[in-house]
């Protein structure tokens, strides 16, 4: 699914392919895109379903047309059946009125369920008729304001009841439209937070869109208390009052520092030369042995990670100290 634009390249729900009823077709498409996490794919599937929605009213109307059609000519039949009964009636002192049964009269009656249609992804007029023509009712009252994106402003994202229920004639119908993007503040607990308590705590503010990670560089400072994969930065910064489907930046630590020179130094220096760039050390005792260390007795003749290179602050620094 490389195209975005191409909307008929996404696989097709086994029980959406042409030919499934309709109401399946749909059903199937809802379920589809509600499990869906690809933003292509979702896309395509929204539209696919769009494309299903509209080869249906098509249909339908065609079948009104033909309906409309059949009715005219009914009418115009019944209406000459009626005026040769008329004047085919036998002369008589009393004759018998002339007409038909009071049934024949009757208005048929309305059905007394009638099945909820699918008006999640409709603009708010288009989705009003829908609910009119199925027989049901949605009033100003039974409209409600919801959070949506900038591309989604007018549009229904939530009814109850849901498609496919039956429900009595004339029921109402409640509808959520989407009044674009809210606003949301970043909290102030993202920075500092794992890359899942950040998100965890952007999603409960009211951020709709996923946040992309990237990891600082080396050599960017950092607090050295900072370990790998705790977020460091946050763009927009926090605090700011934006969209809330702003794409949201998360840099994590590396959890590294460059491991500063600690040859030469008794164990207490290494131990606060190492902690000031937050690191600590591990001390191995060893007997001195001028052809193996140039450093003095008592100090530091090697370590690990050398000097100068980059390390992980959690992981330490292993010394050598030679005894005297």
């Amino acid at each position: 699914m490389s195209d975005p634009n191409n909307l008929w390249t996404a696989d097709i729900p086994a029980g959406a392919a042409p030919g499934a009823r309709y109401e399946d077709r749909i059903a199937a498409l809802r379920a589809e895109i509600a499990n869906e996490t690809d933003p292509i794919r979702r896309e395509q599937l929204v539209a696919y379903r769009k494309q299903i929605r509209d080869e249906h009213k098509e249909q339908m109307k065609r079948q009104q047309m033909a309906m409309l059609v059949l009715c005219v000519v009914l009418a115009i039949i019944l209406v000459v059946g009626i005026i040769l009964l008329v004047h085919k009636a036998p002369s008589s002192p009393n004759p018998p009125q002339p007409g038909f049964p009071a049934s024949a009269y009757q208005v048929p009656s309305q059905p007394t369920t009638v099945s909820v249609p699918d008006i999640v992804g409709l603009p708010e007029a288009q989705a009003r008729t829908d609910i009119a023509n199925a027989g049901l009712s949605v009033t100003d009252s039974d409209v409600k304001s919801t959070t949506g994106t900038a591309d989604n402003p007018g549009t229904v994202l939530q009814q109850d009841p849901v498609a496919g229920t039956e429900v009595a004639y004339g029921a109402t119908v409640t509808i959520w439209v989407s009044q674009g993007p809210g606003t949301c503040v970043i909290p102030p607990d993202v920075v500092g937070a794992d890359e899942f308590g950040a998100r965890t705590s952007l999603t409960n503010a009211g951020f709709t869109s996923s946040p992309t990670t990237t990891t600082a560089p080396l050599g960017q400072d950092e607090p050295i208390t900072m370990t790998l994969g705790q977020v460091l930065t946050v763009a927009p910064s926090m605090g700011s009052s934006v969209a809330c489907d702003t794409a949201i930046t998360l840099t994590l630590a590396t959890g590294e520092s460059v491991v500063p020179n600690l040859l030469g130094m008794t164990a207490d220096q290494a131990m606060a030369a190492a902690g000031q760039k937050g690191f600590f050390i591990s001390v191995q005792q060893e007997a001195y042995d001028a052809n193996s260390c140039n450093s003095q007795p008592n100090t530091v003749c090697s370590q690990a990670p050398d000097a100068g290179s980059y390390g992980y602050r959690s992981e330490g620094i292993i010394v050598q100290v030679v005894s005297g």
